[in-house]
């Protein structure tokens, strides 16, 4: 953490190829030892797709030093959001509206990651923003700060990636949302890896559209820490081995 602190990086997430949750302990842990850093990360995010989360772990999160809830998203409708995923119904327990509305009470910024599935066809860009500018939204706050579009991908033949193939997003549709953007947004800056942070409408807005993009090699996009305690350039790949 501290090689990854003096390399330049500002912020932290928290996330995995489970839901980061189901290790409360490991993620209370890892925020003690992050405030004894010589330079600890203040920007902390979980990236989740919310299972299991409670507005009493919500607020934990927030006391213990998480900055933004990350909500990976399938669909606005919360039924068939779950569905995807196929999360089962012990774990389904707050809907996206409640997620977001408990985040924000507890002071937390919240970035919608919308996974831009056919379940949002019917949407267009300036319905998308209404929502997420009135979600959650009580007399106190107003909607989520952040957003990322991402664009997905399918590789190989299985299972999921036949399942993403048969649910893609319109390809015409995702045009108008980054016409849309460029339109209505103002470019605020390029982030580490390449992508435009735009303001639209207030929410600070991100095209992710190459999110598993391989021929990228002028720079790391993150570095990631492993459960054998090392750190690598990419999930897929132990030959990304940075130290």
């Amino acid at each position: 953490m501290e090689y990854v602190r003096d390399e330049g990086t500002n912020s932290m997430i928290i996330t995995g190829t489970a839901e980061p949750q189901q290790n409360l302990n490991f993620i209370f842990q890892l925020l003690e030892v992050n405030k004894k850093l010589r330079k600890p990360f203040y920007n902390i995010g979980i990236q989740t797709t919310g299972t299991n989360l409670t507005e009493m772990i919500i607020n934990c999160f927030a006391q213990a030093g998480i900055t933004t809830l990350a909500l990976s998203i399938s669909s606005f409708n919360d039924k068939q959001n779950w569905d995807i995923i196929q999360a089962p119904e012990k774990v389904r327990t707050m809907g996206l509206s409640q997620l977001v509305s408990t985040a924000k009470s507890c002071g937390m910024n919240v970035r919608l990651c919308i996974n831009l599935t056919d379940a949002f066809n019917h949407y267009d860009p300036k319905e998308i923003f209404h929502i997420c500018k009135t979600i959650g939204v009580n007399n106190m706050e107003s909607g989520v700060e952040q957003v990322t579009f991402r664009k997905i991908y399918a590789d190989g033949a299985g299972e999921e990636a036949t399942w993403v193939q048969n649910h893609l997003y319109d390809e015409n549709k995702f045009e108008d949302i980054k016409k849309y953007i460029k339109k209505f947004g103002t470019p605020i800056a390029i982030l580490p890896y390449g992508y435009v942070q735009y303001s639209v409408h207030g929410i600070s807005t991100v095209i992710d559209d190459n999110c598993m993009a391989k021929n990228e090699i002028e720079s790391y996009k993150y570095a990631i820490l492993r459960p054998n305690g090392k750190l690598y350039s990419r999930w897929d790949d132990s030959g990304s081995l940075i130290f």
